[in-house]
């Protein structure tokens, strides 16, 4: 799912809250795909902090199944996500953080792709090893 950051930077002190469902079935991730056992859907709130800036705040649930790296038993990999980032966005479309002047891969063209996002916090959070105990 995408979503316009066009319309969050005409928001005027408002906040757009949105709960979107993730669309994929898999997480494809280091040459394996692991799949979906419980995925709730991201709850953002997004808000224009100046011209040019949104505020995007939010958090979701997700449990992957995946193979235990030693004895390959299916083991369940729960990730709780929270995020919050000020979002700068140039006038191409892109976007950077305050705190890193590299752009985002899931924003482009003023939207912010919701499962890319979802992707790389699970990339960041995702063990070395996958291990049962």
């Amino acid at each position: 799912m995408r979503i316009s950051l066009s319309e969050i930077m005409n928001l005027n002190g408002q906040t757009r809250s949105l709960y979107i469902p993730a669309e994929a079935d898999a997480f494809d991730y280091d040459g394996a795909v692991y799949a979906f056992v419980d995925k709730e859907p991201v709850r953002i709130k997004l808000s224009k902090l100046s011209p040019g800036s949104v505020h995007f705040l939010g958090e979701t649930h997700i449990v992957l199944e995946a193979e235990c790296s030693r004895c390959l038993k299916t083991v369940k990999l729960t990730f709780d996500i929270s995020f919050e980032e000020n979002l700068i966005i140039d006038g191409n479309g892109y976007a950077c953080t305050l705190e890193d002047d590299e752009k985002l891969s899931f924003v482009e063209d003023f939207e912010l792709d919701v499962d890319g996002f979802v992707k790389e916090e699970l990339i960041q959070r995702f063990p070395l090893k996958v291990l049962c105990s």
